[in-house]
């Protein structure tokens, strides 16, 4: 290692060294990073060396670097790199000039990487790894972790590989270097604050979620259960980063579960709205789609899709924040009206906003700071749980010189949650209409083809009954948008959902709009192959013969390409949907290969 470093010291001094990118300091932070002391902890945040190629030798002592980019430590790896793709495993590459009396120091790097995998090197040596031996160890999720390693020499090169679908691999401070101390208070308030304190936290506001479901089951008052279920749904997010967890786990499959928990903080939305009014077609509309994307990022435990993650995350966390101002608002308002307990939310709910406020600044990389949404969650929960509890307890006091009231009180509430629950019971019967058609072209939308599509494959495996889908795709639509307007093309995508629509006269066939100008259409029973491609051709001469004027097609005309799929009675074997789906696609393409305005056709 002392031989690396002499000819790196001997290629620099004759200009022949690996070119690195950022030499100029004001651009890259870690190209020489210069520690004459550790009196006190030395701040490492800034501009790092940094890459996406996953390579073993970026832990080399003597690397090429020029190709490497530049990026916030701490902070985002979006935007990093021109093609914008999502990737979850980056290297951090830092160079360190100790002065000559540090040699022989103990010292702690405090990094933390939020629950990812992470390999730590120095001069190319790992010195740290996670998970490692997960059940004697521990993981140091969402904690600072301490990696310890003694300095050896004045010049020593330290790589940090970490594996994340969260796209930030430096997630927050404290990120810094600092002499090791067995009684470093500092660390233990770190390792505390992000650990310790937050399970204890988990737990205690589990228990009540647990003990306002009793008192709900005996007072029937829904604040009760609003408490309770934001108490016990806000446990997977309080929880999940927990080293037990870790143990038993991989971190990336915990990453996801414990996201969904969040959708506890919307239910403190719905738990505000006691202090002001009830807003049940945003909290059914809102909460659906809140839930729809939490389970959505949960689900990718089992079914990763680090695309789908990273658009999703930010709108769910945007929609929780949002969740958030909603209820502040109501809180302002019950506060105007004077309502108990209003006043000690708001403090509550005001932090968690800022907190929440702060964390995405700070994973949009805009500043250097602490995730903070923990604790302003934990805050705002620690409210509701006594206002609920001090609710609770005046009931209690109260009861026997209420009870003709109470009783009184009961009969009507119940009235109203008799009028209110008919009332969204309705609400639920136009929502699932509406859930599963396209609102612009009447076709079933793609939601409910996913449900259909596989239900159908399933039945037809027992059945052995014959089976066609195809995919459809208007030629030249985005042509046609820019010549004619996005209005005119809307009007395009009725008539042509229209024209099919009124083909498709039996009972087993469907149209589905899959998303833009693409279509999907399931026949489900044609005795024939030749059949089910006469009938699809039949509906490309419809389409045509519509006459929609389009100056920059080759037809004159707006034309669709199809690319059609047939399982015969002859195929005993089971087909996937996906494997169907991705065949009529790649049909469709050569369809558009061959001209456009034509039917490509597979027999399986």
């Amino acid at each position: 290692m002392r031989f690396a470093y002499c000819l790196f010291f001997l290629l620099n001094l004759f200009g022949l060294a690996p070119a690195m990118a950022g030499d100029n300091p004001a651009e890259c932070d870690s190209c020489r990073i210069q520690i004459d002391n550790l009196d006190h902890p030395f701040k490492l945040n800034g501009k790092w060396l940094f890459t996406r190629d996953d390579s073993p030798q970026n832990k080399n002592v003597i690397l090429d670097t020029s190709t490497w980019r530049l990026v916030k430590a701490p902070g985002p790896w979006k935007g990093v790199y021109d093609d914008k793709s999502n990737f979850d495993t980056g290297w951090y590459r830092g160079n360190f000039e100790f002065n000559p009396s540090l040699i022989g120091q103990e010292v702690v790097l405090l990094v933390n990487t939020y629950m990812g995998r992470v390999n730590v090197y120095v001069d190319g040596e790992e010195v740290y790894r996670r998970p490692n031996n997960i059940n004697v160890e521990r993981y140091y999720s969402t904690q600072a972790i301490p990696v310890r390693f003694t300095i050896s020499q004045p010049h020593q090169v330290i790589a940090i590989r970490v594996e994340t679908p969260l796209m930030i691999g430096v997630y927050q401070m404290p990120f810094e270097l600092r002499k090791y101390d067995e009684h470093d208070v500092g660390l233990v308030a770190y390792q505390i604050l992000g650990g310790e304190a937050r399970q204890i936290i988990s737990y205690v506001v589990l228990l009540f979620g647990f003990f306002f479901i009793l008192v709900y089951s005996k007072t029937r008052y829904a604040l009760y259960l609003v408490c309770a279920l934001c108490s016990i749904l806000i446990f997977p997010f309080f929880a999940g980063p927990g080293d037990y967890f870790l143990s038993m786990f991989s971190p990336e499959t915990m990453l996801y579960l414990h996201y969904p928990g969040m959708f506890g903080m919307f239910l403190f939305y719905i738990f505000t709205q006691f202090f002001y009014k009830f807003t049940p077609k945003i909290n059914w509309i809102a909460g659906t789609l809140v839930a729809a994307m939490g389970l959505t990022i949960g689900s990718m435990a089992f079914h990763p899709n680090l695309d789908l993650f990273q658009h999703l995350r930010g709108i769910y966390f945007l929609s929780i924040l949002l969740s958030g101002f909603g209820a502040t608002f109501m809180l302002i308002r019950g506060v105007q009206h004077k309502k108990p307990g209003a006043g000690i939310l708001l403090v509550g709910e005001i932090a968690f906003v800022t907190a929440g406020f702060n964390d995405f600044l700070l994973t949009k990389g805009a500043i250097n700071s602490y995730a903070l949404i923990f604790y302003g969650g934990a805050i705002d929960i620690a409210t509701m749980l006594y206002v609920a509890s001090n609710n609770f307890a005046n009931t209690f006091v109260e009861n026997k010189s209420l009870a003709k009231n109470l009783k009184v009180l009961n009969e009507n509430l119940e009235n109203l949650v008799r009028q209110r629950t008919a009332a969204l019971e309705a609400i639920n019967l136009r929502l699932a209409d509406m859930a599963v058609t396209d609102e612009l072209t009447g076709a079933y939308n793609r939601r409910h083809f996913n449900a259909v599509f596989g239900a159908e494959l399933s039945r037809r495996s027992r059945s052995r009954s014959p089976m066609a889908f195809c995919i459809l795709d208007i030629d030249n639509f985005k042509l046609y948008n820019d010549t004619y307007g996005h209005q005119a093309g809307d009007e395009v995508l009725q008539r042509l959902s229209q024209a099919v629509r009124g083909k498709m006269k039996r009972a087993g066939d469907e149209f589905f709009r899959l998303g833009g100008e693409e279509f999907g259409i399931l026949l489900i029973g044609n005795e024939h192959p030749p059949l089910a491609q006469a009938f699809v051709e039949s509906i490309r001469e419809t389409i045509e013969k519509l006459l929609i004027p389009h100056a920059k097609s080759p037809h004159l005309v707006v034309t669709a390409s199809f690319g059609l799929v047939l399982l015969s009675k002859d195929n005993q074997s089971i087909v996937r949907p996906e494997d169907i789906y991705v065949a009529a696609d790649n049909l469709l393409y050569q369809a558009k290969e061959n001209g456009r305005n034509c039917v490509v056709v597979q027999v399986l």
